[in-house]
């Protein structure tokens, strides 16, 4: 326990993943949850993190971009980080992974600019059979009254109801 603790205590960007992973293979949920809390409220300097980061799988990547409780400016910085990650890894992740990385983005709370600037050119869209079909569904839940994705809740982003 004493071990645990000092462990825990030392979890930074630098070694979050490798803490993460430790966690999960010695069935220490504390570690895991300390690991991912890091990585939570540092999610947006994830990138700086370098190989600790772009080492992360995809399925603890889908596991933090699906967090209500990110520390984010806004969306734009998750589909920033998420793009990163993606352009990082060496072999391309498998469809169905990625489809579950793009499901997480919140698309309707993207700013206009981040839409147009670097949504629209993107490869992690352009190149995935189902990428615009993603985000033409949770744009299409929006608007239609299925679901509108609710800000993160460390968001800085305030949404405001349109004009009907």
């Amino acid at each position: 326990m004493i071990v645990e603790k000092l462990l825990i205590e030392r979890i930074c960007l630098i070694n979050f993943r490798r803490a993460w992973d430790l966690g999960e293979e010695l069935g220490r949920g504390s570690i895991v949850d300390a690991a991912t809390s890091v990585a939570r409220l540092e999610f947006e300097l994830l990138d700086s993190a370098g190989g600790e980061f772009h080492g992360l799988s995809a399925c603890k990547l889908e596991r933090l971009l699906s967090d209500d409780e990110l520390v984010v400016e806004g969306e734009d910085s998750v589909f920033r980080v998420l793009k990163q990650w993606y352009k990082a890894q060496q072999l391309v992740p498998p469809l169905d992974s990625v489809s579950c990385l793009l499901r997480c983005i919140r698309w309707p709370l993207l700013t206009r600019q981040c839409a147009e600037e670097q949504v629209n050119n993107d490869p992690i869209l352009s190149k995935h059979p189902d990428g615009w079909k993603i985000v033409a569904g949770a744009f299409q839940d929006a608007v239609y009254g299925t679901s509108m994705p609710r800000p993160r809740a460390a968001s800085g982003k305030v949404l405001e109801t349109p004009e009907p």
